[in-house]
């Protein structure tokens, strides 16, 4: 498998078309001038790729615009056929035009195709194809990129404390495991469940208030530009499974190896284009759901693990001072009540904070990334 020379920071199943005319592919037949002849004036000047991760965009650029009011999608479906050549398939990927370019998206990275125009095929001058004309090529190979796959929640009660990693094309990368602290929730915004896009807030939330763990390399291995799922252990990690708060780090290799010191988040900082991609993830079996009414609010406490209500869940109001507002207790339906003075304070009584505790498990909802309001 190919070493990775560049990675994606973010953004990993977006589809946008680029301008990185990355390959000049050879078009089939005699030469341009043959192809142009046959074409009646139409003519497929070169092929390029145009997209890189997700699924292969490439873009037949012609000779003339062929921004023709009558070429809608359903009417470009039949007139292009796309033939995967390793498969000897056809294949029915989306065909967009742009002024000079006929692009076809959806295709599969690192593969042989065959496309043909064919005879009737209008150009915005309403030139038409007197005849098929077909050009070969191949799509560029997907991009290095590693992800994590959907949900960030771990239920405490789970025998397995496991988080799912998807790579493509990628050999090695590596895995850092930091706790953050729940001490000090009201000095700053928790980013629980958050993204983790922002590379510089990322970077300054875990040395602000993160305790490194422990890391890990792992090798994903696997086919060129097949999709690979890692199974990453938390207490490969260094990870006990405890309640809490956690954010997971992937480098690559060729990074300083991440530990107490922080300085491979210092080396983050310095080098924009090294690959770092975090996730936030909570280990917990308490599920919560906020009720906003006119009379304040009601909250909802649930097993994650078994969906049944949570008697005797203690549930805390903390403001921006970090001081206990109003507490309550659940009742055997899961349920507890705030009234709308304990949620109306403003500035310092503001509350910021929601904590649930019960049995040693423990969970927070940040009311600054989950507001609440009142109807």
């Amino acid at each position: 498998m190919m070493k990775p020379k560049m990675f994606i920071i973010q953004g990993f199943t977006t589809m946008k078309l680029s301008k990185l005319a990355l390959s000049l592919i050879a078009i089939s037949g005699t030469g341009y001038a043959s192809l142009s002849m046959a074409a009646g004036g139409i003519e497929v000047l070169r092929v390029i790729d145009e997209n890189q991760t997700g699924a292969a965009t490439s873009c037949l650029i012609m000779n003339q615009g062929m921004d023709n009011p009558d070429n809608t999608p359903k009417v470009l479906a039949s007139y292009i056929k796309v033939l995967n050549k390793s498969t000897n398939k056809t294949e029915e990927p989306e065909a967009l035009i742009n002024d000079r370019s006929l692009c076809l998206s959806g295709l599969q990275f690192g593969t042989q195709y065959q496309v043909t125009l064919k005879e009737g095929l209008k150009a915005a001058n309403n030139t038409r194809l007197p005849k098929d004309v077909s050009v070969d090529f191949t799509t560029i190979d997907h991009q290095p990129t590693v992800n994590f796959l959907p949900g960030n929640i771990i239920s405490r009660a789970s025998a397995e404390k496991k988080v799912a990693l998807e790579s493509v094309n990628m050999d090695k990368f590596r895995v850092s495991l930091y706790r953050m602290s729940s001490s000090d929730l009201a000095s700053y915004t928790s980013r629980a469940t958050d993204s983790l896009d922002d590379r510089w807030d990322t970077i300054n939330y875990i040395m602000s208030h993160g305790k490194f763990l422990g890391t890990k390399q792992y090798d994903a291995g696997g086919k060129v530009n097949s999709r690979q799922i890692t199974m990453v252990d938390l207490r490969d990690l260094g990870g006990s499974g405890d309640s809490g708060v956690y954010t997971l780090l992937v480098t690559s290799p060729d990074l300083v190896p991440c530990d107490s010191t922080g300085a491979c988040l210092s080396e983050l900082q310095d080098k924009y284009s090294a690959l770092m991609v975090a996730k936030s993830v909570v280990i917990s079996d308490i599920g919560l759901t906020t009720y906003q009414k006119n009379s304040g609010i009601d909250i909802a406490v649930r097993s994650i693990g078994t969906a049944k209500p949570l008697a005797n869940a203690k549930a805390t109001l903390i403001n921006a001072a970090n001081e206990v507002i109003a507490t309550a207790m659940t009742g055997k339906d899961g349920y507890a009540h705030f009234s709308r003075d304990a949620i109306t304070g403003k500035n310092s009584q503001e509350p910021v904070l929601l904590n649930v505790v019960r049995d040693g498990d423990f969970y927070s909802q940040d009311l600054r990334v989950s507001p609440l309001v009142i109807e």
